[in-house]
């Protein structure tokens, strides 16, 4: 039997800047298991400092087997 050791999760927001040219920052070591809600809080928290426009913000998962 195998299990899945979770290793780390990154937020990765990607923004629009003025001139329409996308920009995506990472964040790493995130709380497992954030709503959908706090993602996007979170994602127009990032955009209001960078005065960039929100364009997608998603969780990536990286884990390994035993």
């Amino acid at each position: 039997m195998t299990e899945a050791i979770w290793d780390k999760n990154a937020i990765r927001v990607k923004l629009v800047k003025k001139d329409g040219t996308t920009r995506q920052r990472s964040f790493n070591n995130v709380i497992q298991g954030a709503t959908p809600d706090q993602l996007h809080q979170f994602g127009q928290l990032i955009a209001m400092l960078t005065g960039e426009q929100l364009k997608e913000v998603y969780v990536m998962t990286t884990s390994h087997t035993n």
